[in-house]
């Protein structure tokens, strides 16, 4: 019953703490904008906006408000859990409040009923299986509804004016997460009729034709733009200054190309970025290229290539749509850790002029491996740890496993064996709250796919761009999987289902094999914060 509490006391908080007057209306073009405006992305939250996941993790996991203890904190069946029960249906979802649905997933829709309860009536019933394949109306748009390596993705806003219940017949299926965002008081937002009108239907058209174009240029409209284009060599061990921007502007575009180089396998990883903003002694990028455009730094070959809205990797290119303001002066920084020297084109988009007090500072936090935290949470581990105003946009997890996980025994691509690692819930803690108001299912649920398995795919908001399963063969094969080991390397990028946050914000991974196992993981988290 976690869950439902959270939706509860979600509404509660909006109607005490909202600092918002005067009554705001949202159009539905507002809604879909919110999937590819970067821009407004950067924007630091409202008072009173804050965003949650109801999921089907195991209910034997609970805090004790009373003594503060957290019990059955590594329970796994993370298939089964439901808000509560209603005759003979399982509510999955109970929302009390004006927001929208951004993002529903699932490993096993079957074919019970779904049924959808907008505003306290039922608008939308169907087949759980057909919520998810992007052929039935109203979900019929194949790039936002879809399947990526066994996982159920489903990206079509639902809105809702005053509360939504999402309702399931017991043989719908199995696991489940389903993302939304409330806003303040006083917001006026078209409540999903269970159909799309033709004016809805042209917005979400034209809005997967802007998911196409992001690795070209920005999806999003900016003003007042110059493009700065510069080639660098930098030699072995050392450090050279990339750019350095001065004015009230922000970097909406950049790209950086390797194709001057023969030398490529670990040029993701033997280059560090640096960004500083305003004047700061601390980077607030600080993390090797690889990993700050969205992949692997493990080697560089066709088997990283990905496109998504605000990351990607196309040929020797990688390029960056994020929306990243500052005040006085950007400065960019690349190092050079490998025994060769390393050339290097690059274009930066920069806007001036903008409105910078409403934005936050973009930040790339990067984990060699995770910190380990209190034994009464155990399997979790630290991902990152905030304090202030703005925005978790996501991450990308890179795990080097040398095959000592569990074995799984269904029928799966084998070229090296496969071990599992990913059993692992994420859980998100936003300002203070002792229970996450995000908490998963499994590492690859979180990333979008399901059971393990090891496909690449490219999607918008989310990708495994690296697997060591496919495609590769022992004579082809980087030396450390030669060796035995197994590289995956997979991320998602929180967008229209981004985490705002006003005083903190906290989050966790269950890792149930540590590094001295040795299984490893490499992290890269991308956010905004207002200092």
């Amino acid at each position: 019953m976690q869950i439902h509490k959270i939706s509860l006391i979600a509404a509660l908080f909006l109607l005490t703490n909202s600092s918002h007057e005067d009554n705001e209306t949202l159009l539905f073009k507002d809604i879909v904008e919110r999937y590819y405006n970067l821009k407004k992305l950067a924007i630091l939250p409202e008072k009173g906006e804050r965003s949650y996941m109801i999921s089907s993790y195991d209910r034997k996991s609970e805090y004790d408000f009373e003594q503060k203890k957290y019990i059955n904190w590594s329970a796994n069946r993370d298939g089964d859990g439901y808000v509560k029960k209603e005759g003979d249906q399982y509510v999955l979802a109970h929302i009390v409040g004006t927001g929208v649905i951004s993002r529903i997933w699932s490993a096993k829709p079957e074919t019970g009923m779904i049924t959808f309860e907008i505003d306290g009536r039922d608008v939308l019933s169907m087949p759980a299986d057909q919520i998810f394949d992007g052929q039935h109306a109203p979900f019929n748009f194949p790039d936002f509804v879809y399947t990526s390596a066994k996982g159920k993705n489903n990206y079509i806003p639902i809105c809702f004016q005053n509360e939504c219940k999402i309702k399931a017949s017991k043989d719908w299926g199995q696991f489940y997460q389903i993302n939304y965002t409330l806003f303040p008081e006083g917001y006026t937002i078209p409540a999903f009729k269970g159909t799309f009108d033709e004016e809805e239907q042209q917005l979400l058209s034209q809005t997967a034709s802007l998911f196409l174009q992001a690795k070209n240029q920005s999806p999003y409209k900016v003003s007042n733009q110059e493009i700065i284009n510069k080639e660098i060599l930098i030699e072995p061990q050392s450090s050279d200054t990339l750019y350095s921007i001065e004015g009230n502007k922000a970097i909406f575009r950049f790209e950086l190309d390797v194709l001057k180089n023969d030398y490529l396998d670990d040029l993701q990883r033997n280059v560090e970025i640096e960004i500083f903003w305003d004047g700061s002694n601390e980077a607030a990028v600080s993390c090797p290229i690889g990993s700050f455009f969205g992949s692997s730094i493990h080697g560089w070959n066709e088997l990283n290539q990905f496109s998504s809205i605000p990351l990607g990797m196309a040929g020797r290119q990688m390029y960056s749509n994020w929306y990243m303001p500052f005040r006085k002066k950007a400065i960019i920084i690349l190092t050079n850790k490998a025994d060769r020297k390393i050339t290097l084109s690059s274009s930066v988009g920069v806007e001036a002029g903008i409105s910078s007090d409403e934005f936050g500072y973009f930040h790339v936090k990067w984990n060699r491996s995770l910190h380990e935290i209190e034994q009464e949470r155990w399997p979790d581990r630290q991902l990152l740890a905030l304090e202030g105003k703005g925005r978790f946009c996501g991450m990308m997890l890179t795990v080097l496993n040398p095959l000592s996980g569990i074995e799984y025994g269904y029928d799966m691509p084998k070229t090296f064996s496969h071990w599992w690692w990913g059993e692992g819930d994420e859980k998100f803690y936003v300002d203070g709250e002792k229970f996450p108001s995000t908490f998963g299912t499994g590492t690859e649920d979180y990333f979008g796919y399901a059971w393990g398995w090891p496909e690449r795919f490219s999607r918008p908001f989310h990708n495994q761009t690296y697997t060591t399963d496919q495609g590769l063969s022992q004579e082809n094969a980087p030396n450390y999987v030669k060796n035995g080991n197994r590289v995956v390397s997979m991320n998602r990028f929180q967008i229209a289902d981004n985490v705002p946050f006003n005083d903190s914000f906290f989050a966790t991974i269950e890792q149930y094999y540590p590094d001295k196992r040795p299984i490893w993981y490499q992290t890269a988290l991308y956010y905004y914060l207002k200092k």
